[in-house]
This record gives structure tokens, sequence and C-alpha cells, in this order.
């Protein structure tokens, strides 16, 4: 069961460091992004465990087509975040965000921004990456979006404790 936790946007100064460098989700890197969630053994949405190159590109190519639709693309595109080693540009992180139309009848669900998905290099792990890409995300949503929201798994206390200490709080919804 997952619950929803909430926070109003802000905006935050992120040093990322010498070693490190962030950018916004751009389509030609959907193939390395890919090759990170491969690597990685990533949980992609339609797969409890990592899958193929080819199952983490259509991950990509699935949350896009969403946003094309149903969203804001430019605003989730820049929202999301790639950090990569500078390097040799090699993916450490990534944070795919959503960028949706605040919805007016269910006030609590869907505020207008959202994390789809965060993955980290187990070697860049409890260095506070995670925590630096949701910073960026609420930074560039703030600009547009009142909130933001998160899907937190009830058994995953990484995760909450994550968006706990980014002063997030549970709603009362549950999926």
């Amino acid at each position: 069961m997952a619950f929803q936790m909430i926070r109003h946007t802000a905006k935050f100064e992120i040093d990322w460091g010498e070693e490190l460098v962030s950018e916004p989700l751009v389509e030609s890197r959907k193939k390395q992004i890919g090759e990170f969630y491969h690597a990685i053994k990533c949980p992609l949405y339609h797969l409890s465990e990592g899958g193929t190159v080819e199952q983490g590109i259509f991950e990509v190519d699935r949350w896009l087509d969403h946003h094309r639709k149903h969203g804001d693309v430019k605003l989730a595109m820049s929202a999301s975040t790639v950090v990569s080693l500078r390097s040799s540009r090699a993916i450490v992180g990534v944070c795919l965000v959503n960028a949706c139309e605040p919805d007016p009848v269910r006030k609590v669900l869907h505020q207008g921004g959202s994390i789809q998905h965060i993955a980290v290099a187990p070697e860049y792990r409890r260095q506070g990456l995670a925590t630096k890409m949701v910073q960026r995300a609420l930074t560039i949503i703030a600009e547009k979006r009142p909130a933001f929201d998160a899907w937190v798994e009830e058994d995953d206390e990484v995760e909450r404790g994550l968006y706990e200490k980014l002063d997030f709080v549970f709603t009362g919804v549950e999926d």
C-alpha cells in the first residue's frame, strides 16, 4: 500500500559539488537513462525488479507520452533531474517529476508536482543526492505550482525518511 505525502513548493540553493553536474532531462539521454536503470537493477513502474535497457527507455518514453497528453511536458522535463559525473557524464542519479495541472475537485491529490521515479547508483546513496534532486524539483515546480507530493510505500522507511526530512507530511490518502 502507498501513502501520499505533500508539502508546499519552495526554492533551494543546491550545491552539487565539484564531482557532479545536474541537468534537466533531455530526450537525447533516454538510452543512457535506460542503461543506468538496467545497470543498477532499478525497479521500474511496470516491473518489480530492474529490466532490460529497452524497458528502462520504455519507462522514460511512457512518462514523456503521459505528459505530452495530460501534463506540462516542458515543466516536467525541466523539473526532472539527471545527475552525472562531471568527468565522464556517467549517470549516477535520475529523478523523473510529474507536472500536471492542479486538480480543483480532489484538492489533496495532484496539486501540480510529484515524484514519478527516483533512482541513485548504489555507490552514491546515503550522500544526499536524492535530497538534492527533490529540492531541485521543488525549486523548479515552485515557479508554476503551489504544492508537491510523493507516494511512499508503506514499508519503505528510507523513502519515507527522505520526504520527512524535506518536511513532507502525510495527507491520510492511501492507494
